[in-house]
């Protein structure tokens, strides 16, 4: 990135221009990444956040920012439990209608043998009644 120019990191933090060698210029390039970059600075200190691109591999960079930004959106949500009260609601949720699946499944079993046991009494009727 040129000095003449910023990323989306540094139009954020309101810098004339990179620096030199800035670390959020090719993770923050487009402009849809200014907020993005705005949520996970707001929630993790930059320094970790730089410390954290230098260490990930750059394959790994979109994962890392996908996974900062959902941290960063739950703790903005709900600052006491973050994502791990998402993931407990999400897995009560689940246990809840594993329960329920279990019920409706038992209920059609029992409607299907009521069923069977309907249809072999009738058709006992007819044969007797012929």
């Amino acid at each position: 990135m040129s000095m003449s120019t910023r990323c989306r990191a540094c139009l954020y933090k309101k810098r004339k221009a990179c620096p030199v060698g800035c670390v959020f210029a090719p993770v923050f390039p487009g402009f849809e990444h200014v907020q993005r970059f705005g949520i996970i600075s707001d929630v993790f200190h930059e320094k970790k956040l730089e410390r954290w691109i230098l260490t990930t591999d750059p394959r790994d960079l979109p994962m890392l920012l996908d996974s900062l930004e959902y941290e960063a959106r739950a703790r903005l949500e709900n600052p006491i439990t973050g994502s791990s009260g998402q993931v407990r609601r999400l897995t009560e949720e689940n246990q809840k209608l594993r329960q329920d699946m279990e019920r409706l499944t038992a209920e059609i079993v029992t409607l299907r043998e009521i069923t069977a046991k309907q249809r072999q009494e009738q058709h006992h009727e007819q044969v007797w009644s012929v």
